[in-house]
């Protein structure tokens, strides 16, 4: 998102989804396949003569050679800004400003109100605020009502790369209907949509998991390896229903090229791949054994954890604060989590550089509080005109001026008092400050 129009169509998209189907329940299943398979489908003994072969044809995989030449001499600060541009963040300031003029017309305000008192924000004002936020490391659940309901609680849809970047994410609020597929095979291929046809792998948990995902993404030249529930639609029911002892397997493999394998272990395990066969490898224990397990499993376990890497990184210092606006807490996380956590490990990678992600975020926060706003932009401009009031204030920039050079209580007790306010910008002034 680098332009203001693109961030609108965002939040406009999430807002849409959010009220197309509000009586969704929090504990609904995803709907399962309805569609039939092209042809017939067969599941018979592994042999893996069934099973396609993709050559990784990506031409330049990786961080492109502009991003790297462009953030090679960057600040964690800077970082963190080419993710959360100029654009985005001057957008949320301008949303800001919208929503408290429209508040303040249509609420009956005391004349006592802090909202009175409310000047307009400008950007270097709101990243002073993003650092206080990312200050506070208090994880406070959301607690307020929603207009809508996820399939499973709080269950969030990130594609993540195998060290934890956060490639795609989907904000999932209702049902995304498409005629014979699952949800969740929707929003797969969704977050998928720019890499197909590359021969990539992806893996995914038993949420997402199905045969016609793997015959989806077989069509993009996509593989598929994740867990599997016993109840989806097309499963091989021998292996379903099959009965094991430890360490025991039984699997099938289908004339499209899907293999289906549930081993023993201190429970059945139940896999699917479109690249595996069911060999066993061979794994060294701690107490000098060896054991074994599926080629499948073995394959998963040391990928599943990408997005575990993410979730925990973000874990290490959440910023997530007490309100009542999903929308709020939605936003603290994408701006203090995903964006800090992807901003972290392109600086590593590109900086070859190891360092922490609290110290990261650290650097990133002293800088977005260090954010000095311009000098003039407390000053009048040539439209402004002093009026008398019967009031005394401090007068704007004596106390600035003050501030920057001493304490706020030494500039509170010393600044200038002035009865001469300015009706267009609504500040006080001392006359010899106001014509200087």
């Amino acid at each position: 998102m680098s332009s203001t129009s693109t961030v609108d169509q965002f939040i406009e998209e999430v807002v849409n989804q959010a009220h197309q189907n509000p009586e969704l329940s929090d504990h609904s299943e995803p709907d399962e396949d309805s569609s039939d398979v092209p042809g017939e489908l067969v599941w018979s003994p592994v042999t893996g003569i069934n099973l396609k072969h993709f050559k990784f044809s990506e031409v330049n995989p990786g961080i492109p050679a502009e991003i790297i030449n462009e953030l090679i001499d960057k600040s964690p600060y800077e970082y963190y800004k080419f993710f959360l541009t100029d654009g985005i963040i001057q957008h949320m300031v301008t949303k800001t400003n919208r929503y408290a003029q429209q508040t303040l017309e249509n609420k009956n305000l005391s004349r006592h109100s802090r909202l009175t008192k409310w000047k307009d924000l400008c950007a270097k004002e709101f990243e002073t605020f993003l650092g206080i936020i990312c200050i506070d490391e208090t994880l406070v659940p959301f607690r307020g009502k929603l207009a809508f309901k996820q399939f499973i609680k709080n269950k969030k849809h990130k594609l993540c790369t195998e060290n934890g970047y956060t490639y795609n994410m989907k904000v999932y609020c209702s049902r995304d209907v498409q005629p014979g597929a699952p949800a969740a095979s929707s929003v797969v291929m969704e977050l998928m949509a720019n890499l197909f046809d590359s021969g990539r792998i992806l893996y995914t948990d038993n949420f997402y998991t199905n045969v016609h995902l793997a015959h989806q993404l077989l069509e993009h030249s996509t593989h598929l390896v994740g867990t599997l529930r016993s109840n989806r639609k097309l499963n091989p029911q021998e292996v379903i229903q099959g009965k094991l002892n430890k360490n025991d397997t039984i699997s099938r493999e289908s004339n499209t090229g899907v293999v289906v394998l549930k081993w023993k272990d201190k429970r059945d395990v139940l896999t699917l791949s479109t690249i595996h066969d069911n060999r066993m490898v061979d794994i060294p224990k701690e107490n000098g054994t060896v054991t074994q397990k599926p080629q499948i499993v073995v394959d998963y376990n040391r990928s599943k954890g990408f997005i575990d890497i993410s979730n925990q990184m973000k874990a290490y210092s959440a910023a997530l604060r007490r309100g009542v606006k999903w929308y709020r807490k939605l936003a603290i996380e994408l701006i203090t989590g995903s964006v800090l956590v992807n901003a972290h490990i392109l600086y590593k990678i590109i900086k070859k550089k190891n360092i922490k992600i609290t110290s990261f975020k650290e650097e990133v926060t002293m800088a977005l509080l260090q954010s000095e706003i311009s000098e003039t932009e407390n000053l009048p401009t040539e439209d402004c005109s002093l009026k008398h009031m019967d009031a005394r204030r401090r007068c704007t920039i004596c106390y600035e001026s003050l501030k920057s050079q001493f304490e706020r209580k030494h500039a509170a007790l010393n600044a200038k008092q002035t009865s001469y306010k300015c009706e267009k910008c609504k500040s006080y002034f001392c006359v010899e400050c106001f014509f200087v």
